[in-house]
């Protein structure tokens, strides 16, 4: 089995670095490489380096992860690798912290130090990045990712192709709806709606989230 990062950037960089350790332990894949439309040549961070086209032509089976830390770039890179046919596996650090009773959906990223409490709840495609604690009954939808440090109350729910910024805090139980950004080191005390951007402490909606880019 191949590994194939799909995006070859710093976050791509850092998933390599995170599985060859995994393969340390487990041996998971023969092989890492990385898939990107946009760089030449054939290598990159001393892996092999493929156009998506032609991950069709190796003749061992692949399977993929998405190193890309826009919800929205995510959402559209996981559409296209289901439908080609391809497997997405799951990128768990081996220093991270993983209760038996949560769920982490295919193509999740958890990064190191982090912890999945009990019964917490990770949907398809999500990054955890690093020194994050997703507590006792979080829910977590498909595509979001949750930036280093986030430090919530138990039983929030976070909805698809969200984005939460370095450091946030939130109260227990709140909501965050669909494609929302709460910016870095922001306190959150009530429920914020779908496609807003919010930040400060507290909280407070500053405008729609009209492009659905964090990264410009």
């Amino acid at each position: 089995m191949i590994l194939a990062i799909y995006c070859a950037g710093s976050f791509g960089r850092e998933i390599y670095d995170v599985a060859k350790r995994i393969n340390l332990t487990y041996n998971r894949w023969s092989n890492i490489c990385f898939v990107d439309n946009f760089l030449t040549g054939n290598s990159f961070y001393g892996a092999a380096l493929y156009k998506y086209s032609e991950i069709a032509d190796i003749d061992e089976e692949v399977e993929f992860i998405i190193a890309n830390g826009e919800p929205f770039v995510r959402y559209e890179l996981y559409n296209q690798v289901k439908a080609s046919g391809y497997n997405l596996t799951k990128i768990i650090d081996p220093t991270a912290t993983v209760s038996d009773t949560s769920h982490i959906g295919e193509g999740s990223i958890v990064l190191g130090y982090s912890l999945i409490a009990s019964c917490a709840q990770i949907g398809y495609n999500v990054v955890v990045q690093p020194n994050s604690i997703i507590g006792h009954d979080i829910i977590i939808g498909d595509h979001s990712v949750i930036s280093a440090g986030f430090l919530p109350s138990g039983g929030i729910e976070i909805g698809e192709r969200v984005f939460i910024g370095m450091g946030v805090i939130t109260k227990e139980k709140i909501k965050i709806g669909n494609d929302s950004i709460i910016g870095m080191g922001s306190v959150v005390y009530s429920d914020i709606g779908e496609g807003l951007i919010a930040l400060g402490n507290p909280a407070r909606v500053m405008r729609k989230n009209e492009n659905k880019r964090i990264f410009k």
